[in-house]
């Protein structure tokens, strides 16, 4: 896993440097159901985006963490688009 963050490090070296700084994590979170449910690399991308935002918020659980903000991205957009 850290050989290829590091291989995308030249084109994201910030996100590549906090993905090396919790790569164990990373690694973890790649064998939760969750990701291998994706069907998509898109998929898998934002739910792990979604938990790393989650547990880094202070949420327990990878599970839990998806889940919260998931919802909580949902509610804002489902704000936005609503009309007065």
């Amino acid at each position: 896993m850290a050989a290829s963050i590091e291989y995308l490090s030249p084109e994201f070296p910030d996100m590549a440097a906090f993905l090396l700084e919790r790569v164990g994590l990373v690694e973890e979170i790649f064998q939760e159901k969750v990701l291998r449910r994706a069907s998509t690399v898109e998929g898998k991308a934002k739910a792990l985006a979604y938990i790393l935002s989650g547990l880094e918020a202070g949420y327990e659980g990878k599970q839990y963490a998806l889940r919260q903000v998931r919802t909580a991205i949902y509610r804002q957009r489902k704000s936005r688009n609503t009309k007065i």
